[in-house]
């Protein structure tokens, strides 16, 4: 007999041994069965009788007559992720690879994301007085109404995202965010008894001695986002493992952002003045404009089960910021003496975008999802329409523009997702 039978002789059942050894320890309670058929061929006329499905030791098998099919073997703790297919939609085949979702290089996965917005924004103007008690007051010299008087209430807002993730754990997106309709106003009141504060009020007949002040504020904030981003992720799955919690599949996904941003914010102030009960409302206008544009990165992380996952992120942009400020005419509530004609200027500066956003996410079925959330958003470096209110009396009067401040928005979402 050649050397190299008598070689394969002995190895033979060193490597069959070997294979026995190596087997998981949890073939005990999944026991995976693939029986050829060693039954005769019956008559092709003989009906073939279909046995139940039988289940044994957590596996499930299928007979026809005395033959066995391919087995499928689920672990009775992975049955639940086949909660959202069809009946019949899973073959065969499929039910091992299903076992344990597809892993990220699978296939690329898109994403849309709609959130209503509910945010309530904090007030950073100059906080300078608009409206002061006169002599004829019982508080001489009080201040009636300042700029932070007109601190805007709740105001709704949308953020739209749309991208995918490549199968190289690249991908892009694109996002909006639209918070509208803030508004706040105040009112100082009193016969006789107000007065427009600085040199403007002293030269404005109607300005001092006004019986009714009020004030008006509106803004909206608009903002675009362009992103390519890394991904790191991380899965976990393992049908057969002797864990439970280890054979719950979850997935971790942390995103590296960088991108563009654009974002802004307009504003207009009113400020009504009435000298005497039943005369005409006099307005001092001002409008303000924020252009911001700049360059963005951030990070993403998201965690996500068979139902639930939860998702967070920060992103900030360092950005060049075109700021334009505009004032309508000053004229008198009395005889319509106009006191200053209307003006504007403009100018550039650098600012700040940034993000916190939170969320949890419960899936409705296999691509869409419900979402609430808790969101906060910063500028800096912008332009509000009441810092710009100017009551100096001049030449130089309403050229000025002040842009030093900032926006504060914090607040919840509720939305909807889509991934497929």
């Amino acid at each position: 007999m050649p050397w190299a039978v008598v070689v394969a002789a002995v190895l033979m059942p060193v490597v069959a041994f070997a294979d026995e050894t190596e087997r998981p320890a949890t073939d005990e309670i999944f026991e995976q069965v693939d029986e050829k058929e060693d039954t005769e061929k019956k008559d092709a006329d003989e009906p073939v009788i279909p046995a139940p499905v039988k289940k044994k030791n957590g596996t499930a098998t299928k007979e026809k007559g005395d033959a066995v099919e391919k087995e499928r073997i689920i672990a009775p703790q992975m049955e639940e992720y086949f909660e959202f297919a069809e009946p019949g939609a899973i073959a065969d085949e499929e039910v091992v690879a299903m076992s344990c979702p597809p892993s990220r290089a699978a296939s690329r996965q898109d994403y849309a994301v709609f959130d209503v917005l509910f945010l309530q924004r904090d007030d950073a103007t100059n906080n300078q007085p608009l409206a002061i008690a006169n002599d004829n007051s019982p508080n001489p010299g009080k201040f009636l109404m300042t700029t932070r008087s007109m601190t805007p209430t709740v105001a709704p807002g949308v953020r739209l995202f749309y991208g995918w993730r490549n199968a190289d754990c690249t991908g892009w997106e694109a996002g909006y965010v639209g918070v509208y309709g803030m508004y706040g106003d105040a009112l100082a009141a009193g016969a006789n008894q107000v007065n427009v504060p600085g040199d403007l009020g002293e030269n404005v007949p109607g300005f001092t001695d006004a019986t009714f002040v009020q004030g008006d504020y509106w803004s909206s904030l608009n903002s675009a986002e362009l992103n390519v981003f890394r991904s790191n992720c991380f899965e976990g799955c393992d049908p057969c493992a002797r864990f439970a919690c280890h054979r719950c599949y979850h997935r971790t996904a942390v995103d590296w952002l960088a991108g563009f941003r654009w974002a802004s914010l307009e504003e207009q102030a009113t400020l009504g003045v009435i000298g005497r009960a039943g005369d005409r409302p006099t307005p001092y206008t001002v409008n303000a404009s924020s252009n911001l544009i700049g360059f963005q990165v951030g990070v993403r992380g998201r965690t996500e089960w068979r139902r639930i996952a939860f998702e967070g992120g920060i992103k900030t942009a360092l950005a060049g910021a075109t700021l334009y400020q505009s004032q309508s005419d000053i004229a008198s509530p009395i005889n319509g003496f106009v006191a200053r004609p209307a003006r504007s200027s403009s100018t550039g500066g650098v600012g700040m975008i940034a993000d916190i956003n939170l969320a949890a996410i419960y899936r409705i079925n296999r691509v869409w999802g419900l979402r609430a959330g808790y969101n906060m958003l910063w500028l800096s470096g912008v332009a509000l329409a009441p810092s710009q209110f100017d009551f100096s009396f001049n030449g130089d009067s309403g050229l000025g523009l002040d842009h030093g401040a900032g926006l504060f928005l914090n607040g919840a979402s509720l939305g909807l997702e889509a991934r497929w």
